[in-house]
């Protein structure tokens, strides 16, 4: 049917959608933010900082409260090698503008679907990567925590270590406009039963902690201390907590890690409470500047140990004394009308309390009852005390978690800066590569994450060198790690890897990537510029002289040139024998050319004009004349021809019914 037709290229439902519009719609929307939350270095710093929950499946660790601003971060790792961080443009750690929990929708739409639209969906990952930047651990600031363990020691903000024993609810924490956090001291249990208690020392069986405008929240044991309770705003939460979930409170979230449970606060703070043998443990931690105007039991956080110990209202100790010290701290008790804990029915601050009580000081143990405790504690007087109170196993314990704790400080406080290079090489397959890698700091060692046929050796006390010859375009990566003298690792310098193979027949165009590889992966593909007489994406055809057909409308066939023979002559082909009507010419006589009759022989039509066409010619006859079937003018026949009787063919030319010729009547 005749008209115009018109049919749709897509579901008219789904039309497709054009992403880079989308993702350029999204950027206009965008502010450039900074500063912006930070990583920390290593897999074990991230594990150690309890503001992030690891998914040890994927060695990526979230933020579980949002920044002050809204904001979260994503951390991954390399844990199954270096543990280092994973960072920059092509790295798997993220920046969220919108925290997931905080704005889910806004999270996923500005943050989620915007990075598919930019960087899977369309090659704009530069421009998304500009306004959410890639984490990195350059300025991330380890928390400074404070430790409350065995029967019961303190390591205070500052870092002072003291055993303080006594029977009652007494202030670790306390910010008039932030953080509080209360720890209640009873006698611990022998044999699981309340009946049989060890009335020499005390251990830490609940804490309260409560932030300005958050909820009240109590870490207790269970009435048979078998298990921690976690009670919030008088709610009893704990089969709500399990591996992996997150129950959210008011400015902040409790979650179950393992065997402890972790409170975090939008602000910074971050405590964790475990159940370890006859007591619970608690590690609570800060970004420094929230610790300006703490004190309590876990000091003044002001870099000074010699003020860590001291009254609510500022008096120092005047001796070093247990007793003294035991006067000093004690005045830290909590009252009736200053308590944060929930308490069971019939129960209250007074129950806990025992004005009396003094505990058996590490002063007043002998010598050589102290060297009885040497094969399990060694010089640790912490130990020795735990040992001695509470047998070999508490104070085993009581060690082990020292030991732990001065080791958590000192891999949360070690920055390593990253190893130094080029950020990208560009490689061709089969030739030897070679680049060098430098050391930021005296000492350190490199780790080389390298492709099996690659090397890395140590060129100076500053640098390594790498060479490499890439034999195919499997991909593979380049990952440096620094490691300095104390065993810190820094985050990952990852190279981005250019690739080429134009097989000897072209250069590599370093600048142009194929048309399917990703620009913001770590290892592309790149175009070939080919040589004459070869094409293909790696220059590895022949190319097709032939292609086309260029001779055949000259009346005869083709021959592909070598691309040898290609360059030499300047054309892909040659055509054979030359067809009627045509004549070899051009470089080497490689081409047929179309013989202008008319011009050849200008009397070819005698009196009659002469028009020239593709391997032939047509005369144009004047009047009285016709083109017989030999393509020459002929006098036009006359009806008085009585012995030849005509008709016209159907192309014009008349013929006699004896099927001769008009030439030949």
């Amino acid at each position: 049917e005749k008209g115009i037709w018109i049919f749709p290229l897509f579901d008219e439902k789904n039309p497709p959608r054009n992403y880079a519009t989308t993702c350029k719609k999204w950027q206009k929307q965008q502010d450039i933010i900074s500063p912006h939350p930070s990583c920390p270095c290593t897999y074990t710093q991230a594990l150690l900082d309890k503001r992030l929950h690891m998914d040890t499946t994927t060695s990526c660790a979230e933020l579980i409260s949002p920044t002050p601003q809204g904001y979260g971060v994503l951390c991954c790792y390399d844990a199954a090698s270096t543990g280092a961080l994973l960072t920059g443009l092509r790295g798997t750690s993220k920046f969220y503008r919108y925290h997931p929990r905080l704005s889910p929708t806004e999270h996923q739409t500005n943050d989620l679907d915007a990075e598919t639209a930019c960087c899977q969906l369309d090659k704009s990952c530069d421009s998304y990567y500009q306004y959410r930047p890639s984490p990195t651990c350059v300025n991330y600031t380890a928390l400074t925590c404070a430790h409350v363990y065995g029967t019961p020691h303190i390591t205070t903000f500052d870092g002072l270590e003291y055993t303080f024993s006594n029977k009652g609810e007494f202030v670790l924490a306390y910010s008039p406009t932030g953080i509080q956090v209360q720890g209640r001291l009873e006698h611990p249990w022998l044999n699981g039963a309340p009946t049989e208690q060890n009335t020499n020392t005390t251990v830490y069986t609940a804490f309260a902690i409560h932030e300005a405008g958050s909820s009240n929240i109590t870490i207790m044991f269970n009435e048979k201390r078998t298990g921690i309770e976690i009670i919030v705003d008088g709610t009893r939460i704990t089969n709500q907590l399990s591996q992996g979930t997150i129950y959210d409170i008011s400015g902040g979230a409790i979650r179950q890690d393992g065997e402890c449970y972790v409170v975090t606060y939008n602000s910074g703070f971050a405590a964790e409470f475990c159940h370890v043998d006859k007591t619970i443990q608690m590690t609570l931690c800060s970004e420094p500047y929230l610790l300006d105007g703490v004190t309590g039991l876990l000091g003044t956080a002001n870099n000074n140990q010699t003020d860590d110990i001291q009254t609510p209202s500022g008096t120092l100790p005047t001796n070093q004394s247990d007793p003294s010290l035991y006067q000093i701290l004690s005045e830290w008790a909590v009252t009736p009308d200053t308590t944060r804990f929930w308490y069971n029915n019939g129960y209250s601050n007074e129950n806990y309390t025992q004005d009396n009580y003094i505990p058996i000081f590490q002063e007043d143990i002998s010598d050589a009852t102290i060297a009885q405790t040497n094969d399990t504690c060694g010089d640790n007087k912490l130990c020795q005390y735990d040992t001695i109170i509470l047998g070999p196993t508490v104070g085993s314990n009581t060690k082990q978690e020292y030991e732990k704790v001065k080791n958590k400080d000192k891999i949360k406080d070690n920055y390593v800066p990253p190893p130094e290079g080029t950020q990208v090489v560009n490689v061709t397959i089969n030739d030897q590569t070679t680049f060098e890698i430098q050391k930021p700091i005296p000492g350190m060692s490199i780790n080389c994450q390298l492709p099996l046929n690659a090397t890395c050796s140590e060129e100076t006390n500053t640098s390594v060198k790498v060479t490499w010859t890439p034999t195919n375009f499997d991909p593979t990566i380049l990952r440096f790690v620094g490691e300095d003298t104390l065993g810190g690792i820094s985050q990952a310098l990852g190279i981005v890897i250019n690739i080429c193979d134009c097989n000897n027949h072209g250069t590599c165009d370093f600048d142009k990537l194929l048309y399917d590889q990703n620009p913001n992966s770590y290892f592309r593909k790149v175009k070939c510029t080919c040589e004459e007489g070869w094409t293909g994406t790696h220059c590895d055809l022949d190319f097709n002289g032939c292609e086309g057909a260029p001779c055949e409308s000259r009346g005869t066939t083709c021959e592909d040139l070598s691309p040898a023979n290609h360059r030499a002559n300047k054309y892909p082909y040659k055509c054979k024998v030359c067809g009627n009507g045509y004549q070899k010419g051009g470089i080497n006589q490689t081409k047929c050319y179309d013989v202008n009759e008319c011009k050849k022989d200008k009397g070819i039509c005698g009196i009659h004009n002469c028009k020239n066409q593709k391997g032939k010619h047509t005369c144009l006859c004047k009047r009285g004349f016709l083109t017989n079937v030999n393509g020459e003018c002929a006098p036009e026949p006359t009806p008085l021809d009585k012995d030849v009787e005509l008709e016209v063919s159907l192309d014009g030319k008349f013929s006699g019914s004896d099927n001769k010729s008009i030439s030949e009547s």
